[in-house]
């Protein structure tokens, strides 16, 4: 397949009429370019079999399925535009990175899966989804905060910042099918792609949560009525699964010999389905070993506002919105100090370096 790519950058900086001696970079960026996807197997398209040598049947070699193929299969392409800034200031010790892409992919490559029954090999198949696009910006910025050579010390800081959006902007009919068979689904929800959608969103039915009359769930139909019957059809987007904001940021701290760098991730604006709370406490026979939230938590009374449903309710716990919950975290991915020994210290002993690592993820 043919694939392509054209870019342009404008170094302002090196202007004439550009006049700043502090502004060390300043650089405007722009590319297009077509890509595709190699990460999927040579034979996706065809119908493979294979030969058992071992095992006979009357007399005969046996032969099994390795892969059903997909005739209809095409190739992956993605189209991307970005839009760049570069900027330096007082000799890069400050260098700021701006990203602005658009990417539309069509033909995306997704594994649809079918019923056991039908007998392929790991229950699916590969197919093109339709077409995608994403956008979203992207934001690098690098800091020496302090750097005195005499007393030997540095101190630098980092921080990333991105932000993805993305929509569906057509499906194939053999996805329509499969959204119609997961939006069936009762306890856990399943992948449905619609049109003009985000394709990490979740479906639920909205709930208002448990009515202390009754200890039974309250839940709003699409046409905003109320009922304590849970319906499929009445599915509705409650969260998304893809962060509003998501990136590291850290520290490199060195002084003497010592050094110390910390880096930490970063999710806000996510959502997440809590299906252990929906199975493992709501959906837990108090009779047995059970999380004490079963009991504490669940309605037992009239005029009792509980998080959970009447605790006598063995019934399935139905998708619903009770459940969708936020999902931002800051997590210390990489910790290390280390100290490099003086060399004047251990050139008596033939050592030329002698360095002592502490280092721990996560």
């Amino acid at each position: 397949a043919p694939f392509w790519s054209v870019g342009a950058g404008w170094n302002v900086h090196n202007e004439k009429f550009f006049k700043s001696t502090k502004v060390s970079m300043l650089k405007l960026r722009y590319s297009y370019g077509v890509t595709g996807n190699q990460e999927f197997s040579a034979y996706q398209a065809q119908t493979m079999f294979q030969f058992n040598t071992d095992r006979l049947y009357n007399s005969s070699v046996t032969a099994e399925l390795m892969g059903y193929g997909n005739p209809d299969l095409e190739w992956q392409n993605q189209y991307q535009s970005n839009f760049g800034l570069d900027f330096g200031y007082a000799k890069d010790r400050i260098r700021v990175q701006f990203n602005y892409y658009l990417k539309k992919t069509q033909g995306l490559l997704t594994t649809i899966s079918v019923a056991p029954s039908l007998g392929f090999p790991s229950d699916n198949y590969t197919a093109n989804l339709g077409e995608i696009q994403n956008k979203g910006l992207e934001v690098n910025l690098n800091a020496v905060i302090i750097r005195d050579m005499e007393k030997e010390l540095e101190w630098s800081v980092m921080f990333q910042a991105a932000n993805n959006k993305n929509k569906i902007r057509k499906i194939s009919t053999a996805l329509k099918t499969v959204n119609d068979e997961n939006n069936k689904n009762t306890q856990v929800p399943g992948a449905v792609y619609e049109e003009g959608e985000s394709m990490s969103a979740i479906k639920a039915v909205r709930s208002l949560g448990i009515d202390p009359t009754t200890g039974k769930e309250l839940f709003v139909k699409k046409n905003g009525e109320l009922t304590y019957t849970w319906d499929a059809e009445d599915k509705v987007i409650c969260g998304d699964t893809e962060p509003k904001v998501f990136g590291n940021f850290g520290t490199n701290l060195y002084w003497k010999g010592w050094n110390l760098n910390m880096v930490f991730k970063y999710n806000f604006g996510a959502d997440y389905y809590n299906s252990t709370l929906a199975q493992r406490v709501e959906g837990a026979d108090p009779a047995k070993n059970a999380d004490r939230r079963v009991l504490k938590d669940r309605w037992k009374e009239p005029g009792q506002h509980a998080l959970y449903k009447n605790i006598k309710d063995y019934k399935t716990t139905y998708i619903s919105s009770r459940f969708v919950q936020k999902d931002n975290t800051v997590q210390l991915s990489t910790l290390s100090l280390s100290y490099e020994v003086n060399k004047a210290w251990i050139s008596r002993f033939g050592m030329n370096t002698l360095r002592l690592s502490f280092y721990m993820n996560d």
